[in-house]
C-alpha cells in the first residue's frame, strides 16, 4: 500500500500542497475572473447578490478536466479509489462577504439521499484557485470521521443563498435549506478527533472520502476564496435518481 493511500484510508483526506502551477490553472481562473458577471440557472447567489456557486463548471469551461485528468492527479485518485473513475459533479465555491457558514455536514448524505449513490466509493477532490489562509473561510475536515460511515443528518434552516445548491433541484429560487449532524452526533466526533483547516497556497488540491465530515465558516478578509471542486465516483457506481439537473449531477458515467 502506497504512503498517499495508508494517509488516506486513516485520516480520510489528502493535502498535496501546491500541486498545481499557476500555467495549469490559468484556464479556470481566466473563466473564475469573470463570474460575477455570469447568470443562469447553474448560479448561486447570496442575499447580498454576490456570486456564491456555479455548478457543471465543466460544461462551461471545459479546460478545468484538464486538471483531474492531469498526471499529477489522474494516477493518484486512480491509486486512492482502487480503479477509474468518472465525474460526478463540477462546482465552484466562493465566499464572499455576504456568505454565510456551512454546517458540519458529510456529501455523501445528499449523493446518497437525493441522487440514489448506492456507496461512498469515489472522492471529494477540491482545487484551489486562490491562496486561502485560515481567516478565509477554509473548508475544516474532522480526521478519521469518515469511519463512522453515514451518519445520522437534519435539514438545516434556510441558507442565504438562491439558485441551485447540493440538495435542492435548480431552478427554484427560494431559500434553500441544508444537511447537518445534529448536535449529539457531533460532541462523539470532537471528543475523537481535532479539526483541520485546509489551506494553502493556490493550485494546492485536497481529496477526501465523501463521508468525511466538514464544515466551513465566515470569510473575515474580503478577498476571493475560489476552489474549484472536480468530486469523482468509481466507474460502475452510479446515481439511480436523476431529480437534480444535469449540471448539478453529471450524466457521463465514462471514465475520464
Amino acid at each position: 500500500m502506497g504512503a498517499n493511500v495508508a494517509a488516506y484510508r486513516k485520516q480520510g483526506f489528502l493535502l498535496l500542497e501546491g500541486l498545481f502551477g499557476s500555467g495549469e490553472l490559468s484556464a479556470a481562473t481566466a473563466w473564475l475572473d469573470g463570474v460575477e458577471s455570469f447568470r443562469g440557472p447553474q448560479v448561486g447567489v447570496t442575499d447580498g447578490g454576490e456570486v456564491q456557486s456555479v455548478y457543471g463548471v465543466h460544461e462551461l469551461e471545459p479546460r478545468v478536466l484538464d486538471l483531474v485528468r492531469s498526471e499529477k492527479l489522474r494516477p493518484v485518485l486512480t491509486e486512492l479509489l482502487g480503479g477509474s473513475f468518472y465525474l460526478y459533479q463540477s462546482q465552484l465555491h466562493l465566499k464572499p462577504a455576504s456568505s454565510s457558514t456551512l454546517d458540519w455536514h458529510q456529501d455523501f448524505r445528499a449523493y446518497h439521499d437525493y441522487d440514489g449513490l448506492p456507496r461512498p466509493d469515489g472522492a471529494i477532490v477540491g482545487i484551489f484557485l486562490d491562496p486561502i489562509s485560515e481567516d478565509m473561510a477554509p473548508v475544516r475536515v474532522i480526521p478519521r470521521s469518515h469511519r463512522f460511515g453515514l451518519l445520522e443528518a437534519e435539514l438545516a434552516t434556510p441558507v442565504p443563498q438562491r439558485g441551485p445548491t447540493g440538495v435542492a433541484a435548480a431552478g427554484d429560487r427560494e431559500p434553500k435549506m441544508a444537511y447537518r449532524i445534529p448536535e449529539p452526533a457531533m460532541r462523539t466526533l470532537f471528543q475523537e478527533d481535532s479539526i483541520v483547516p485546509l489551506v494553502g497556497a493556490a493550485g494546492t488540491v485536497f481529496i477526501c472520502d465523501m463521508c468525511l465530515v466538514h464544515s466551513s465558516d465566515l470569510n473575515h478578509t474580503g478577498r476571493r476564496r475560489g476552489i474549484l471542486y472536480t468530486n469523482v465516483a468509481r466507474v460502475g457506481v452510479t446515481p439511480s435518481k436523476l431529480d437534480r439537473p444535469p449540471f448539478v449531477v453529471a450524466r457521463d458515467y465514462d471514465e475520464l
